[in-house]
């Protein structure tokens, strides 16, 4: 498994099941980071603040993405 720190709270896990990006930011929305351009099998965003959920940075693959995933609810 490989994890990239893309700048803020963007990640991307890579492992053999798949490619996910967590968090990608809009362009503009953190000051001091540049703009994103990813690729990956699937994006999850925690919250839907700009910050946080630019999913239209990513480009999917079409793959389906076998990684589990586990939602923890919380607040902000």
């Amino acid at each position: 498994m490989k994890i990239i720190w893309n700048g803020h709270a963007c990640y991307t896990i890579e492992s053999e099941e798949g490619t996910i990006v967590l968090d990608p930011y809009k362009d503009g929305s953190v000051p001091g980071y540049g703009p994103l351009r990813l690729k990956a099998d699937a994006v999850y965003c925690s919250h839907g603040h700009g910050d946080h959920a630019a999913t239209e940075v990513v480009t999917l693959s079409g793959k389906l993405c076998e990684i589990p995933v586990s939602v923890i609810d919380t607040w902000h």
